[in-house]
């Protein structure tokens, strides 16, 4: 098999293509293509003409969240159910970070490939951590979090400290208004809500509606209340919404609004980069992998080679060549890598290091250590 970068993960093996994840969608693909799970940036050939392959709740998530797009000639497959596209052994296994997420495993006579996607090793609690694959001749590791500045504090306190503002802000009389991701973000923490405080009542903006739909067909017990102009919010109300300056808008249109009797928060990984001091409360809470999961999940796999992708592909590459001791690099640098042709891990762990040493870039990473 060979391996390179065509607007998505292009896999190669004689004259018979594979294309996971791709970007563009304006076209058709005249080649099978896979999708690892329903967030929109990793979608667009579910509304292509390509063959594609999913998990049937990626397929159901993707036709509520984005209804104006049209899914066609979609093969769904279950988690741990291998299949065959052309030359190449299929099977989707879990990713943990939101329903019907999948790490992908490709194999080929004694070859494989693994692509993380966009993954969680830690079990939340709408869906199980992410698999471990064995046996692994390169993977893929999506790098979305992969920049060592950035570091996620513990779930589970982040979840207690979350839970501690929703309460104090009622305390004052407020009321709680949290964005943060209407696609499993939400799901995760009406859950959290209904399990430790039972008694408070959820408004969520419809858009989080139409997902919990897809959670709740799919067992996953969700107690809520659709925000619109009917709802009755008292002080032991929390209101959530997706993250969009319109979607405040919306609460002011549905309910009496008074800046002063609400207190507005926000929960993305992207405070663990940005300050977001506009709001009166930021959590980092996340679905995806942290830099530290990141480089736990690596040496767990043990792959032959490690190609890095989205995100912050260099510095992960980085960060896993010198820590790791597995030979890692860019995806999109790497241009076509054939599988059964990796050198030992040193000659490759060389060769990286003489990459970083003599490119531009170098200069990144010399207050890194």
């Amino acid at each position: 098999m060979e391996i390179s970068y065509s607007k998505g993960i292009l896999l190669t093996h004689n004259g018979k293509k594979l294309l996971i994840d791709p970007e563009i969608s304006k076209t058709g693909l005249a080649i099978p293509t896979i999708v690892t799970h329903a967030h929109s940036d990793h979608t667009a050939a579910l509304s292509n003409n390509s063959n594609t392959y999913t998990t049937p709740q990626t397929i159901d998530l993707f036709n509520v969240s984005q209804p104006k797009k049209n899914a066609r000639k979609i093969m769904t497959k279950n988690f741990y159910e291998p299949f065959e596209i052309e030359d190449f052994e299929i099977e989707f296994i879990k990713a943990g970070h939101l329903l019907g997420a999948a790490q992908i495993v490709v194999r080929c006579g004694n070859e494989s490939i693994h692509f993380t996607g966009d993954f969680c090793p830690e079990p939340l609690i709408t869906v199980e951590g992410a698999d471990i694959p064995k046996d692994i001749d390169i993977t893929i590791l999506d790098s979305t979090y992969g920049d060592n500045k950035i570091h996620f504090d513990d779930r589970l306190n982040e979840r207690q400290r979350l839970l501690v503002w929703i309460l104090s802000t009622l305390k004052e009389e407020k009321n709680p208004i949290i964005n943060l991701a209407h696609l499993g973000g939400a799901q995760e923490l009406i859950r959290f809500l209904n399990l430790l405080a039972p008694k408070l009542n959820i408004y969520v903006h419809p858009k989080i509606s139409i997902i919990n739909d897809i959670y709740m067909k799919y067992d996953v017990n969700l107690k809520y209340h659709i925000l619109d102009e009917n709802s009755k919010i008292d002080t032991a109300s929390v209101i959530l919404i997706p993250r969009a300056k319109s979607n405040l808008e919306y609460v002011k249109d549905s309910i009496e609004f008074s800046r002063d009797k609400v207190k507005i928060g926000i929960v993305t990984g992207q405070s663990a980069k940005y300050g977001f001091n506009s709001f009166d409360f930021t959590s980092n809470l996340s679905t995806h992998a942290s830099y530290e999961e990141l480089l736990e999940t690596a040496l767990k796999i043990q792959p032959s080679q490690i190609l890095t992708y989205y995100g912050y592909p260099e510095q992960m590459a980085y960060s896993i060549n010198y820590t790791c001791d597995i030979p890692a690099m860019e995806l999109k640098n790497c241009n076509s890598l054939q599988v059964n042709k990796i050198k030992s891990r040193e000659t490759v762990k060389t060769d990286h290091r003489e990459y970083f040493n003599n490119t531009k870039t170098d200069n990144i990473w010399k207050d890194w250590y």
